[in-house]
């Protein structure tokens, strides 16, 4: 009778061939090894020298074959590697990995691991903005008059609230959507170009990668000259902004990566115009970087692991996701801060000390005095602007102001944009689908050349929000489009869609934001009441 190997069993081998100390006298052969070398050193048999994935696991005896599967006293690497799992953060196979210990009704023998307080952040992940993309892709589909309402319908995946996004040969804008846009999501690795490479899933923040993708681990058996690899062989929750942007670098919605860290696409190529950093696909120009930013804050400073990993709600629009506020940490001009997000969850490394606010960052652990509104106005040292009770007060008949309507001084703005999609080629990866642990690569038809040719960088316009609220707004890009049939005609030539063209003419959008481009100092009275 054939025996099945279970995960437990597996487990328990995997605490026994791992973690030991290595062989000696025998020469070492990343592709064949002595049966006596692979029971006593398992997987590090060949990957010799390669780092602790995690302090914190290893002391939990979390070894290789728990999240890689794989057979540990295999003799040859195809042996040692029949059913591993090469990214065990990829959705595709969360269920048997991550969500052994990361979700609280596990499969397996093992108890959930309570992290930042929180359980069951696996399918709170797969319900997330970032895995779904509802938002950016209600927000296109509309645009381009593919649906007629702006809430989400569509996402990556089929979900209890979302159908599956439609095949690229639906419409154009979901060949658009799929073949171009999409290539920023949970279900998907980053694309293999420099400050995009990173993995998907769960690993897509948590296992670092360089912006050249190359890896810097000890592991003798990974190649220092190949991109596409991590930097090490570790899992961190000490994510850096840098990890961020490797999605949060382009569009409308994720341009913030840039205005946070002060970049400007240059798609003009004209010399002589700054910085020039060739990343992400485009030159970007250096300008000033936002304050928190500048004070040696990373995104996951101010982001609680429900902004990230989401609520397990559902959401159409990252701005419904996104809890954390500018009085959580700065209060207002009648009252202190709560620490507290609009969820009413403390942000754990934001901490009164006497009447002043102290937040310590998440990676250095660098300790930030944090300006308090109520402080400043008992000390008369509130600037005039945060004098005017309209400003700061919720009036009858009065609009009240986001922090940011003044401190956002600065915004990236896509005016126009150029799109044309020739069906006799292919796109050689369906991003809808994406790339991963098990997916097979899937191609579609239609090759897209898209790029904004009118791209302004000054002070936003102001708008009402989704809150009730005077924002910064960004334009939703004009789309010109052409299209390529499969036989060489040109049809849709400079094509401008719209939702109703009646009501949207020009096929423009306007779209409010948190820019993070914050600056001390304010935006000047004219630049609104004079505008």
């Amino acid at each position: 009778m054939e025996r099945k190997v279970t995960p437990f069993f597996i487990f328990i081998i995997g605490i026994f061939f791992s973690y030991t100390v290595m062989a000696k006298g025998e020469s070492y052969n990343p592709d064949e090894v002595g049966l006596d070398t692979a029971l006593k050193e398992g997987c590090e048999s060949c990957h010799k020298g390669i780092e602790e994935v995690n302090k914190k696991m290893v002391k939990e005896n979390v070894n290789c074959v728990i999240c890689h599967f794989g057979n540990p006293i295999g003799t040859t690497k195809s042996e040692a590697h029949n059913g591993m799992i090469t990214n065990p953060g990829d959705f595709r196979v969360i269920e048997r990995t991550c969500g052994q210990c990361h979700q609280e009704k596990s499969k397996f023998p093992i108890n959930p691991v309570t992290s930042n307080e929180e359980i069951d952040h696996v399918p709170r992940t797969l319900n997330s903005i970032m895995a779904t993309s509802a938002g950016e892709i209600a927000a296109t589909r509309f645009m381009w008059g593919a649906q007629t309402t702006k809430n989400a319908l569509f996402g990556t995946r089929a979900n209890a609230k979302l159908k599956a996004l439609p095949r690229a040969s639906n419409s154009p804008v979901d060949n658009f959507l799929r073949n171009n846009c999409l290539s920023c999501h949970l279900w998907t690795e980053g694309k293999e170009m420099a400050g995009h490479y990173r993995s998907g899933g769960c690993s897509a923040c948590h296992v670092i990668y360089g912006n050249d993708g190359f890896s810097h681990s000890k592991d003798k058996t990974i190649p220092k000259d190949e991109a596409g690899h991590p930097a090490l062989h570790e899992i961190t929750i000490k994510v850096p902004t840098e990890q961020c942007l490797h999605c949060h670098n382009g569009g409308e919605g994720r341009i913030i990566g840039f205005g946070y860290t002060g970049k400007i696409p240059n798609y003009s190529k004209q010399n002589g115009l700054g910085d020039q950093q060739q990343l992400y696909g485009v030159n970007t120009i250096h300008v000033k970087e936002d304050i928190h930013f500048q004070r040696g804050m990373d995104c996951i400073d101010c982001h609680s692991s429900k902004d990230v990993h989401g609520d397990g709600k559902i959401y159409d629009r990252m701005s419904s996701a996104v809890a954390v506020r500018c009085e959580t940490c700065h209060g207002n001009t009648d009252a202190y801060p709560t620490l507290k997000d609009e969820r009413g969850e403390k942000l754990k490394n934001l901490n009164f000390q006497d009447d002043d606010v102290y937040l310590t960052t998440k990676i250095e652990g660098k300790k930030l005095n944090v300006p308090v509104l109520r402080r400043m106005k008992q000390n008369d040292s509130l600037p005039v602007a945060m004098q005017i009770p309209a400003h700061m007060d919720t009036i009858k008949g009065r609009t009240q102001l986001e922090c940011y309507a003044c401190h956002a001084r600065t915004a990236t703005q896509y005016y126009g944009s150029y799109a044309r999609c020739d069906l006799r080629q292919k796109s050689p990866i369906d991003w809808g689908e994406g790339t991963g642990e098990g997916a097979v690569l899937q191609s579609s038809p239609g090759k897209w050349e898209s790029h904004p040719f009118y791209i302004r960088w000054e002070e936003p316009i102001l708008g009402i929000n989704g809150k009730g609220k005077v924002s910064p707004f960004i334009p939703g890009s004009q789309v010109f489009y052409t299209q390529i049939d499969s036989d060489g005609t040109i049809t849709n030539k400079n094509r401008i869609f719209s939702p109703d063209i009646k009501k949207y003419p020009s096929g423009f959008s306007t779209n409010p934001i948190q820019p993070h481009t914050i600056t001390k100092k304010a935006r000047s009275c004219e630049s609104c009441h004079n505008n």
